[in-house]
């Protein structure tokens, strides 16, 4: 059997989709398989597993790095909290992946890896410091620097602010299984202009929050309801709010799509060579 000088595995579990790639070569992606995220913690992670090995096709993983939804214990070797994968949660994910795959393994944010994914090939490769919104089953995100996760305690979890009261935060306000639950409909479904305005006023104060908190000079936004924004109408909605910046953040859509945090992945394995 020859194996590969270099065969790194990246992965993403998000709320709904768990999605794997291997590279072979620095700063490419050569397959990507997909397939549902399993909210039982066995399953998921033998999905997980299954995927990596039957793209591997037999060859030695050298290394992974990889995203999952929620927020991790001091070594990332655990979630503690992930509201859409509860399952997930006080599990030796880690090491169960590392004995699998036989390879060291780097865990983060599922969301994190997306920003820096966006930070180092996608829509930021231009900017020093860029804040990165993911808007899908749940809502999180990220602040990069210089191509990095910003340093931090506890992680980000932007989605989690609170943005009216009493407790309302922004993932109950424009995440994806919020708007399903509160009017029973998924959100591809809905073509109520009403119900999408006052969506888009809610991002709009959670973009200039993100704003007045991290200082960014640009504003990415992924995830699938990304694909719902009015992009005009948010500019002007976020440029009408924001008063104390002296300008207004540069705010796009994500270039790499569902794939960001695979790419986020790569780069990770890259920042470590």
């Amino acid at each position: 059997m020859c194996y590969y000088e270099v065969m790194d595995v990246v992965f993403d579990v998000g709320g709904s989709k768990t999605r794997v790639g291997v590279s072979r070569e620095p700063g490419k992606i050569d397959e990507i398989a997909e397939a549902k995220t399993e909210g039982d913690y066995k399953s998921g992670v033998k999905t997980l597993v299954d995927l990596g090995l039957k793209l591997a096709n037999g060859e030695l993983i050298e290394r992974a790095a990889g995203g999952v939804a929620g927020m991790w214990n001091s070594d990332k070797s655990e979630l503690l909290r992930s509201p859409n994968l509860s399952g997930w949660e006080h599990k030796p994910i880690k090491k169960d992946l590392e004995k699998a795959w036989r390879t060291r393994l780097t865990l983060e944010n599922d969301a994190a890896l997306g920003a820096v994914g966006e930070a180092v090939y996608g829509a930021g490769v231009e900017e020093r410091i860029v804040a990165y919104l993911a808007i899908g089953t749940g809502v999180g995100g990220a602040r990069v620097v210089d191509k990095r996760i910003d340093a931090n305690v506890f992680g980000y979890e932007p989605g989690q602010q609170i943005v009216q009261i009493p407790g309302k935060t922004l993932e109950d306000l424009i995440g994806g299984r919020s708007i399903e639950v509160r009017f029973g409909k998924r959100p591809e479904e809905m073509d109520d202009k009403a119900v999408w305005q006052e969506w888009l006023g809610n991002l709009a104060a959670g973009i200039i929050n993100i704003t007045l908190m991290w200082s960014p000079g640009l504003v990415v936004l992924g995830g699938a309801m990304a694909d719902r924004v009015d992009w005009g109408s948010l500019r002007v909605e976020v440029s009408k709010r924001l008063k104390m910046t002296p300008w207004v953040p540069k705010i796009v859509k994500a270039r790499l799509g569902h794939r960001a945090g695979l790419w986020g992945g790569l780069a990770r394995l890259e920042q470590e060579r």
